[in-house]
């Protein structure tokens, strides 16, 4: 049998529905149809993204805003399509206002500082569910036109009413022809949910289907019934159900045991498809690369805020030379594209073979990648080296009690450190605070302010938000042991869905919650939720803190809004081997140690006194006897266009005219030199001194 776009028979149809990534392909149904074909050559199978169909009636503009919005837990995606699965059921109208009137991406600030929807986006909303009758029946007779044996759809996040109307559609034009469900909205109990409601899908898969499907296509193009699939772990099939809070008591489908198993990634069907569309746009898709699955830290402490890896943690890695191979493939097949690798956290093997090899090669490739925070300073550079610019590191929180709650293996000093050497590299960093968890408390929060009061910086958080409860994370899976009742779906989904309550809670991902000792943690965590705001305008104004090392002397430039100068100079060897050893972070023992050989007798108080120094002028910050020097170096860092401009400005107040140029007063430099001196009886203690201009 043959592969077909044209009218001819296709033996399987793999189907990627709004709302998808438009400007991603499916890393998972390319999997499947790798290894369908490397199970079977003759079979057809056939890749259909029906995102870009779609966001070619809407409009990729709109399409993106909807899948890049302000919340993944307004499930807007799934409202376009709500009255295409329920046509005969009441769903509330009123979403848009209670729903993404409280969001920012629909909304704008009115005269009077509420929040007011966005009338013209909102039209265009309408619009695209005016939509959707004609895209369901264009798109199921497209389907119906290549005659498949099965047909499978992946549903992933805000991609579960648009394949269920989708499937709904083919189903009732071909009723003889199995449709089957697979990807992260069928793991545990969802995906069986979906077969207990919705009788047009015959099948779900819950867990890794790369072994398993090809087993599937067979049995089905043998033609024996689809109970013949039950003796198969993982897939689930049509039968009672007893309403389930966790998904112990369901089977997972086995995985690969090695992740060089894994057939090779063909991506030609969406780049076909995409270069079809032609989009009259700037935006160009990115490809989808994985080296790793499960998570190697998660299988000794689970974050306890993390719902990823709901059907498996074992932690698997491609070797090396699979991983180069491969995305060397990749990359040449589609050139020019940056490459997000999916992997839940970076395998630390890699440093020794992978990541060198990949700053080796002389076309380097634009990669992300997620990686735990604990990284060391060379470490760093090695991602940088290797073409690694973007990251996500995990931070998630600056106080350390909060990270021990969430179970990170982090401190907060290193999540700091961390986005320092990020920005001196340029390596472009995602993260995020998190608040709202079992256990905290108000004092953890106001060291946390205090923290971010020093750090404007450094690349802000991308938001401040409340924890969410995620299904298979532990604090969803264990919510009684941590404290937290009234255990219920996002309002959103009363929105979705016309099902009972029960049905709705176990197709669910996002959840809300209340603590059992009646806790307001939105009162407690203000202080840090403003500060978060403040901190990325300041930093998009070109606040800055930055250092040079000429002459035995450090300049530090500090263009804080926060700054106790904005000029420090450093001039004796003691003040700046303490400063340099602070680089990463250290307790004050550990700085001694490491500046001890090169000045005799120096003692740990001395040390400490200039630690001292160094924290009340708010260049260096301390947590539980450990410090942290502020400034970024210059040399690989260049400050922005707007930074110079502040630091224009800044020479302009401290200096005196003498030709074309800067020259800082004396009194000037008098004041900013800062340096320790001994006094008789070896009592040692931090002075000012003036120098010479």
């Amino acid at each position: 049998m043959g592969q077909s776009s044209s009218g001819q028979h296709t033996d399987v149809v793999l189907v990627s529905a709004p709302f998808g990534p438009l400007l991603l392909p499916s890393l998972g149904l390319s999997l499947l149809k790798s290894a369908v074909l490397a199970d079977n050559s003759e079979v057809g199978v056939e890749i259909l993204y029906l995102t870009i169909d779609f966001a070619k009636r809407i409009g990729p503009e709109l399409y993106t805003r909807i899948t890049d919005g302000d919340s993944t837990c307004n499930l807007l995606g799934e409202w376009l399509f709500a009255d295409a699965v329920f046509p005969d059921h009441a769903i509330p109208r009123d979403y848009i206002t209670n729903i993404l009137g409280l969001g920012e991406t629909w909304t704008e600030e009115a005269a009077d500082g509420s929040r007011a929807l966005k009338e013209g986006l909102i039209r265009d909303l309408l619009s695209a569910r005016d939509m959707v009758p004609g895209f369901l029946e264009e798109s199921a007779a497209r389907i119906v036109s290549l005659s498949p044996d099965l047909v499978g759809f992946t549903t992933v996040f805000d991609q579960n009413l648009g394949s269920l109307a989708l499937a709904r559609a083919v189903k009732e034009l071909l009723p003889d022809t199995p449709i089957i469900f697979g990807g992260p909205n069928c793991e545990g109990v969802m995906g069986q949910q979906i077969l207990t409601n919705f009788p047009w899908v015959d099948a779900a898969v819950s867990g890794e289907g790369e072994v398993v499907f090809p087993e599937i296509v067979r049995r089905i193009r043998s033609a024996k019934p689809l109970s013949n699939l039950s003796d198969l772990s993982g897939v689930r099939l049509r039968k009672p159900l007893s309403l389930l809070a966790t998904n112990a008591q369901l089977t997972v489908a086995s995985g690969v045991k090695t992740m060089d198993e894994l057939p090779e990634l063909d991506y030609n069907d969406y780049f076909e498809q995409y270069s079809r569309a032609d989009f009259q746009w700037d935006s160009k898709p990115s490809l989808l690369f994985e080296t790793s699955r499960g998570c190697w830290w998660g299988q000794k402490h689970h974050c306890t805020f993390c719902g990823l890896n709901g059907a498996t943690m074992r932690f698997r890695s491609k070797s090396s030379n699979r991983a180069l191979r491969e995305l060397e493939s990749l990359t040449k097949r589609h050139p020019g594209l940056s490459v997000t690798v999916v992997d839940n956290i970076l395998d630390y093997a890699y440093f020794k073979d992978m990541i060198p090899a990949l700053a080796r090669n002389s076309e380097k490739v634009d990669l992300f990648y997620e990686v735990k925070a604990n990284l060391r300073r060379s470490q760093v550079e090695a991602l940088r080296d290797a073409g690694i610019r973007t990251l996500q590191p995990g931070i998630e929180s600056l106080d350390d009690n909060i990270l021990d709650l969430m179970r990170k293996g982090v401190r907060a000093l290193q999540n700091i450190q961390l986005l320092k050497w990020c920005k001196e590299v340029g390596i472009t960093v995602f993260w995020n605070i998190l608040y709202g968890l079992p256990d905290e408390s108000p004092e953890d929060y106001a060291r946390m302010a205090e923290k971010m009061r020093k750090l404007s910086h450094l690349p802000p958080p991308t938001s401040v938000r409340p924890v969410l409860l995620n299904r298979f994370s532990p604090l969803f899976e264990e919510a009684q042991q941590f404290g937290l009742a009234n255990i219920r779906p996002v309002p959103a989904y009363d929105y979705i869905y016309a099902l009972d309550r029960e049905a709705v809670a176990n197709l669910a991902y996002f959840f809300d919650c209340d603590f059992l000792d009646g806790r307001d943690v939105t009162s407690y965590a203000a202080d840090v939720i403003e500060l978060g705001k403040a901190w990325s305008i300041s930093y998009e104004s070109g606040s800055d803190l930055f250092y040079s090392v000429a002459d035995r002397k450090v300049v530090i430039w500090d263009l804080r809004s926060e700054a106790v100068s904005p000029l420090t100079i450093l001039d004796d060897s003691l003040t700046i081997d303490v400063f340099l050893a602070c680089d990463a972070y250290r307790s004050a023992s550990a700085v001694h140690e490491a500046v001890a050989p090169l000045h005799e007798g120096i003692t740990l108080s001395v040390i400490e006194d200039t630690l001292a120094l160094l924290t009340d002028r708010r260049l260096a910050i301390s947590d539980e006897n450990a410090y942290l020097s502020l400034p970024v170096r210059l040399g690989q860092y260049s400050p922005t266009e707007k930074t110079m401009k502040r630091l224009h400005e800044v020479l302009l107040s401290l200096s005196e005219e003498r030709a074309d140029r800067f020259v800082l007063r004396p009194e000037v430099v008098a004041q900013a030199t800062l340096r320790i001196e001994p006094k008789p009886a070896m009592s040692n203690t931090i002075e000012r001194e003036p120098v010479d201009a």
